[in-house]
């Protein structure tokens, strides 16, 4: 099952959702958001994969 790995239009935190979704909610701030509001930082074909992707990513930005 395809992901994408989403950053929230409220906070700007990277977070996973289906490819077939159309909201999504984000798990710091909390808010729901149609997928297409996001912007897309990749897709991942597996959730695994997304949030290594996401681990990267807030990795990078604690730097």
């Amino acid at each position: 099952m395809e992901y994408l790995v989403l950053l929230c239009p409220r906070c700007g935190r990277p977070s996973a959702a289906r490819a077939r979704s159309r909201s999504h909610s984000c798990p710091y701030c909390g808010a729901t958001f149609q997928i297409a509001e996001a912007t897309l930082v990749e897709r991942a074909p597996s959730g695994r994969e997304a949030q290594s992707i996401i681990r990267k990513l807030l990795e990078g930005s604690a730097k």
